[in-house]
């Protein structure tokens, strides 16, 4: 259903916390590439997300103290 979803979307906008970064996955439905932001929380650490933006993706996160 999440593969279907994710092909009739114009966008996709992928939601996750910190500890979901640099693991291992059994089961995907996406791929980097067909993400076009990722927004995740403060708690992801700067040298993992140096390593996404080398690869062109886009990561936000979320500012816990309600402070933008």
């Amino acid at each position: 259903i999440k593969r279907m979803f994710i092909e009739a979307s114009r966008r996709v906008i992928c939601v996750a916390d910190h500890s979901k970064f640099d693991k291992g996955a059994l089961f995907t439905f996406a791929t980097l590439t067909e993400v076009e932001r990722i927004i995740t929380d403060d708690g992801l650490d700067s040298s993992i997300m140096g390593k996404y933006q080398a690869l062109q993706v886009n990561i936000e996160q979320a500012d816990r103290s309600g402070n933008e």
